[in-house]
């Protein structure tokens, strides 16, 4: 078997030059002291600002434990990145919010992955696009039934 033409190395060749072009964005952004994972969480705050966000919605957004969100938070809350309020709707349940120095960088984090996502997409019609998400979930799937 060729190496080159199996999946798990063609997924992880896309993954170094997607974790390139990333760091390349990054820089050009200047939210280089702001760690990758953090600036999902940044990201997906910006784009749900008008709902309320727990942290079991980042848990199911991103697949990570309890725990590890709760490190995050933690380590985002003492960046001054995110605070966490009291729920309106449920006063035991804390809601996930962006602080207002942290709006802006949200923002630039936001534009910084569109950018990236159309430079990767680029010249490929809906139904490609389609097919590759259809194609990702199915190979996470056959991943997750062997674990």
């Amino acid at each position: 078997m060729d190496i080159q033409q199996t999946i798990g190395f063609q997924i992880k060749q896309l993954a170094n030059h997607l974790n390139r072009a990333a760091h390349r964005q990054i820089a050009k952004t200047e939210l280089i002291d702001i760690p990758e994972t953090q600036q999902w969480i940044l990201s997906y705050l910006y784009d749900h600002q008008q709902e309320e966000i727990f942290p079991s919605d980042l848990q199911q957004a991103f697949g990570f434990g309890k725990s590890t969100i709760s490190e995050l938070l933690a380590r985002m809350q003492k960046g001054k990145l995110v605070l966490l309020k009291q729920s309106t709707n449920d006063h035991r349940r804390k809601q996930v919010l962006l602080t207002t120095a942290s709006l802006q960088k949200a923002e630039a984090v936001d534009n910084s992955i569109s950018e990236l996502e159309n430079c990767l997409t680029a010249g490929m019609t809906a139904k490609q696009l389609e097919n590759f998400s259809t194609l990702t979930r199915r190979l996470s799937r056959n991943l997750k039934s062997h674990e």
